[in-house]
């Protein structure tokens, strides 16, 4: 099961002459239930640069603990288009404690 919540806020960032320009932002709340090893976790992968554009490098870390286990949650902060929809592709990737990740 994945569930998202997303919320808009403004985001400033620095434009290249140093300019402050405020760009609308999506946070967007991932849970996914996923039972694991101990010292495994879970991570997500996307198409979006927010998403780490699929490097294993850039991953997104989920989180959970002994009172949500076995959902683990994931806070992830959007760049909004302007007039635009924005599809973004992702997927959970298990990672263990030693070998590749399972995508």
């Amino acid at each position: 099961a994945i569930l998202a919540n997303v919320s808009r806020t403004p985001l400033a960032f620095a434009h290249a002459c140093a300019m402050a320009v405020a760009t609308p932002v999506a946070t967007v709340e991932l849970q996914c239930v996923c039972r694991t090893e101990m010292g495994e976790k879970v991570s997500i992968a996307g198409s979006s640069f927010e998403f780490g554009q699929w490097s294993l490098e850039r991953m997104i870390d989920m989180v959970t603990s002994p009172d949500s286990y076995p959902v683990w949650t994931a806070t992830v902060e959007v760049m909004l288009q302007e007039g635009a929809a924005r599809h973004i592709e992702f997927k959970h990737v298990l990672v263990p404690t030693s070998g590749p990740p399972r995508w």
